[in-house]
Order: C-alpha cells, then structure tokens, then sequence
C-alpha cells in the first residue's frame, strides 16, 4: 500500500511540475488536471490551476478554483484575493468586494486588496468607499501613482474636480508617462469648460498610447464643442479604426455629419449604433431626422416611433415626429405629438405656435384654426424644425477613465 502511495506521489508531483515549468497556459491546465486527477484535493495545483484559467479569461473555472480551495482552507489569503480579483473581471462586484473585504481581515496590509476593492466599489459607484481605500494605500505610500490616478477619478464622479485635479498632479510628478492620467485629467478639464487644457491633456494621452481610442473620442467630442467640426470628424474617424465597436464615436459622428447635412453619412453612422446597441433611444431619433430631412417620411415615422417607446420623454422625437406627420397628412396627430413636446418642455422657444395650440381647448384646437391655416402652422413648425436639425449638436455621455 505504502509503495502504491509513493508511486501515486510521484506521478502527482511529476503533473505538478510539468504544468509549473511550462509557458502555455493551456498545457498548464491539462498537467494541472492530471495531477488533480490523481489528488482532488491538491490546493497548490488548484491555485496554479486557476491563476491559468484567470490568464486565458476564463474566470468563470477560476472562481470555480479558488472556492475548492477556500472550501478545503477558508483561512486562505490568496485565495480570497485571486477569487475577488476573478468576480471583478466577471462584473460581479459585490461579490468581489465581500471577497476582498475578507482577504483583508486575514491581511490588513495587503494594499492590491484595497485596489481592488476600490475599482470594485467605482464600479458599483459607491465613490466615497472607493476613495477611502485608495486614500488607504495614499497614506501609507505617498508614491504610488495608481492610487492618485483613481482616487481622481473618483473625485471626478463625483463632481470634485478640485480634489481630482490635485491626484492628476500628483500623479503626474511621480510618473510623466503616464497615459491614464492626462487622458483623466483631459476629461475633468472638459467637465471644467476648460477646453484648451482638454485638448492639450488628450493630445499628450493620445502620443503616450496611439492605439487607445477613447482619447481620439473625448479629443474629438471637444472639437464638437468648439464648432471644428472638420478636426472632430478626424478624431471620431481614428477612434472608430481603432475600435469599430465603440458605439459613442459612431453617434458622434452621425451627429456631426446630420449638422453639416450630410444625411446619408449620417444614416450609415446611426445605423451602425442601432447594430450594436439594442435600445439607443438617441440613434434612432437622429436617423429618423436624417429620413426625414431626405423626405423619406415612412422609415421616419418608423424610426420616430422606436425613439419613443425607448425614451417616451424626448421632447425632440416628439417634434420630429409631430413634422413627419404632417407630411404623411395626419394633422391632427401631427398636433399631439408637438401638445407632448411643448409639454415637456414648456420653455422651448423652437416651436412658436405650439404653446398657443396646446392652450386652446381639445374641440376648439380641432375646429380653430381652420384647415388652411392649421396646415400653414404646421409648415411653419416643420421649418423651425429643420432648423433646429442642422444646428443639434449630440450630448457628451461620459465614460470614466479608471484603471
């Protein structure tokens, strides 16, 4: 028996060894499997075992890894800490943050737990905990440039853009090369209004990292801002070479595009964001004003129609709609939809005949005015409307630039 168990061993440990030595994660898993084959319970091939999974993103083994082992130790640091760090990636954040929370009971000086943790909680958008573990690592090591770059992002989320801008700065003394920060502190200075400043931080990003898309997209967004259009257009063009599934740069540049009138360039980029985002209230409003100013009034109408029932409370689908209407000869129709946009917002001046229609009575809008000069309204409604189109300019939707 005892020779049985001794040959057992050494075939375990000759798996063990075979997938420790070995560069291919993929083999590490297969030797790794035979020696667990062989001792179930086995922890370090588990551990070796899943830190291969983890490297080839398959968390989801991973977690499955490192619970057999907390089951076996529940005392296990590195255990707890691989498997938050596995539930971070996988986008469970609660879970990652319970796990972290215990590696530190086990190891309250284990600073990469308060890391982790910290991007856990900013994912969860529990700011105010994220900046208490990175001012954590702060404290106890005023040179670490991680932890300056996403406590200001932090401040950053929450509006601190003073508090932001002191950790960019810091950070920025420790290490001059580094990406994430000036593309951060770009953004906060675009949060600021401070758009030259913005675009000197993004442009800095953009020559530290040429392959990163996001600072092309926010670089371009501010161009947007200043009317340039011609340099926002190059911006969104690279940005969208470098990552054809950024969606953003896609409804950016459709905006642009439907600013300037070019209303097919518009509809290939509007399209391309309903492809790969189910529900974007926002494209299909924007492609149907494209339909609509190339007098395709149908595939308006259709387009107007998935606007609403995504964001029933877009005062501009409603216009736009409300004009498309017209042109397909349902009037009255025409006229509720500009009742709801006036309705939700009371203050536009865009639509100066509405607020004196949504004010006369149900009956009295129907027989007052009469046809001729209800369909002269309308036209009146469906120009200013037009004008509004090419002036439109899209909305920023922020992304935080965390590490």
């Amino acid at each position: 028996m005892a020779i049985r168990e001794l040959k057992k061993n050494k075939t375990v440990l000759s798996w063990f060894e075979k997938g420790f030595t070995c560069e291919s994660n993929y083999l590490k898993i297969n030797y790794f499997t035979h020696a667990l084959d062989e001792a179930p319970d086995y922890k370090e091939a588990l551990y070796q075992r899943g830190l291969a999974y983890h490297e080839l993103k398959r968390f989801e083994k991973a977690v499955d890894d490192f619970s057999k082992i907390l089951q076996l130790n529940p005392e296990d640091f590195f255990a707890w800490y691989s498997r938050g760090i596995a539930f971070k990636m996988l986008g469970q954040f609660e879970e990652a943050v319970r796990d972290f929370t215990r590696a530190l009971e086990i190891d309250p000086a284990h600073f990469d737990s308060f890391l982790y943790r910290g991007l856990a909680y900013y994912a969860m958008e529990k700011c105010e905990e994220a900046i208490t573990d990175f001012s954590v690592i702060i404290n106890q090591n005023e040179n670490c440039v991680t932890a300056y770059i996403n406590r200001g992002a932090a401040y950053d989320s929450i509006s601190d853009y003073k508090k932001a801008l002191n950790d960019y700065q810091r950070a920025i003394a420790l290490d001059t090369n580094a990406y994430h920060v000036f593309h951060n502190r770009g953004i906060t200075y675009f949060n600021l209004g401070e758009y030259t400043r913005a675009i000197s931080d993004l442009t800095k990003a953009i020559s530290l990292d040429p392959e990163n898309d996001k600072s092309y997209y926010y670089r371009g967004i501010i161009y947007q801002f200043q009317n340039e259009y011609q340099a926002a257009l190059d911006d969104l063009s690279i940005a969208i070479e470098l990552n054809p599934d950024n969606s953003d740069a896609f409804l950016a540049r459709g905006t642009i595009n439907l600013n300037l009138e070019d209303y097919h360039g518009s509809l290939i980029d509007f399209t391309k964001v309903i492809e790969k985002t189910e529900k974007n209230s926002q494209a299909y409003c924007q492609r149907g004003q494209c339909y609509f100013f190339l007098e395709n009034f149908y595939e308006a109408l259709i387009d107007l129609d998935a606007a609403i029932d995504i964001n029933p409370h877009d005062p501009e689908a409603y216009y736009f709609r409300g004009a498309t209407l017209k042109q397909l000869g349902q009037e009255h129709d025409a006229l509720n939809d500009i009742d709801k946009a006036v309705e939700m917002d009371p203050e536009s001046k865009s639509i100066p005949d509405a607020l004196e229609i949504l004010n006369q009575d149900s009956n009295e809008r129907i027989e007052k005015p009469g046809p001729e000069e209800l369909a002269g309204r309308i036209i009146d409604l469906e120009n200013e409307i037009k004008r509004l189109g090419r002036l439109y300019s899209g909305i920023l939707s922020r992304i935080a630039g965390i590490v």
